[in-house]
């Protein structure tokens, strides 16, 4: 949905926060090594989110 809504304005506070929830969940997720490259791409997946959210909104 974050990214969905990336391109709103008005929504850009709801999905920071939305986001960080995310990304605090993720921080404390233990995995896997089998599981580790996953993780460390959807942790720059959410980066990425971070900075079109940053640059559209």
């Amino acid at each position: 949905m974050i990214e969905k809504n990336v391109l709103n304005p008005d929504l850009k506070e709801k999905n920071l926060k939305d986001l960080e929830a995310i990304e605090h969940r993720v921080r404390g997720m233990k995995v896997s090594m089998m599981d580790a490259k996953e993780w460390y791409d959807l942790k720059g997946h959410i980066g990425d989110v971070r900075i079109r959210l940053n640059l559209y909104s």
